[in-house]
């Protein structure tokens, strides 16, 4: 539950970052949308009766960012922000994946 709830507040961080330092509206609302969605998965997690679901909506979750990122990372070549957010999301989407 942490894991995913301090990857929701990175990926918040980082949307607002972008936000900031480039004026980039687009990474201000993919931030706080894939942030609201992981602390839903964070909160299903914590449920007692939940966990299952929420790890497996953390996958579904994380591999899609995952996968978005490492497509920009692949066309961009930069690290920062795309590669370490594709490698970040790819960790946490594989360790939800060993809790199913």
């Amino acid at each position: 539950m942490y894991v995913i709830a301090a990857e929701a507040l990175l990926i918040l961080i980082g949307g607002l970052m972008g936000y900031l330092k480039k004026g980039s509206v687009v990474s201000l609302a993919a931030g706080t949308l894939f942030a609201v969605l992981l602390g839903m998965a964070a909160y299903k997690v914590g449920e007692r009766d939940s966990t299952i679901a929420g790890h497996q909506f953390s996958c579904l979750i994380n591999f899609v960012l995952a996968a978005l990122m490492g497509y920009r990372f692949a066309s961009s070549g930069k690290f920062m922000p795309a590669g370490l957010v594709a490698l970040l999301s790819a960790a946490v989407g594989v360790r939800s994946y060993l809790y199913l």
